[in-house]
C-alpha cells in the first residue's frame, strides 16, 4: 500500500530559460518528471519576468526519497531556491520544505481558527 502525498514545487532565482530547461531535464533524468504515471511532476512553467518556475504534480503519489532527491537537485543548481509543498493523506499533514545549496528547512502547517466576529463564544 503506502502513504500518498500531493506535491508541488516552486523555484526562485532561476537565471534564464536555459537553466529552467536544465532543471526540467534533471528532473526527467531522476525520473521525477513526465506524463502519466511516470514521475511526480508533469507540467512546468517558467516566468521570465520574475525568474521563477512552478512544477505541477500529475496526481498524489508515494515519493519517500523526496528529501534525498531534492538535496541532489539543489546541489546541481546552487543558486536556485526550491520550495517543495506536500499535502498528505492525513488531515493535518501539510508542510513546505525549502532547499538551497545543500541546505534544507522544513515548515509544518499550523492550523488555527479565527474567533467569531458577531457571535460571542468564550473559549
Amino acid at each position: 500500500m503506502g502513504y500518498y502525498t500531493m506535491y508541488s514545487l516552486q523555484a526562485r532565482k532561476v537565471e534564464n530559460k536555459e537553466q529552467f530547461e536544465s532543471i526540467v531535464q534533471a528532473l526527467k533524468d531522476m525520473e521525477l518528471y513526465g506524463e502519466g504515471c511516470y514521475g511526480v511532476f508533469m507540467e512546468s512553467t517558467y516566468f521570465e519576468d520574475s525568474n521563477e518556475a512552478t512544477f505541477s504534480a500529475y496526481d498524489e503519489c508515494r515519493w519517500y526519497d523526496h528529501d534525498y532527491d531534492m538535496m541532489k537537485l539543489c546541489k546541481m543548481f546552487p543558486n536556485v531556491i526550491f520550495k517543495l509543498s506536500g499535502e498528505g493523506e492525513e488531515r493535518e499533514d501539510m508542510w513546505r520544505k525549502y532547499f538551497h545549496n545543500g541546505e534544507i528547512e522544513e515548515c509544518r502547517a499550523q492550523v488555527t481558527f479565527a474567533k467569531p466576529v458577531w457571535i460571542e463564544w468564550d473559549e
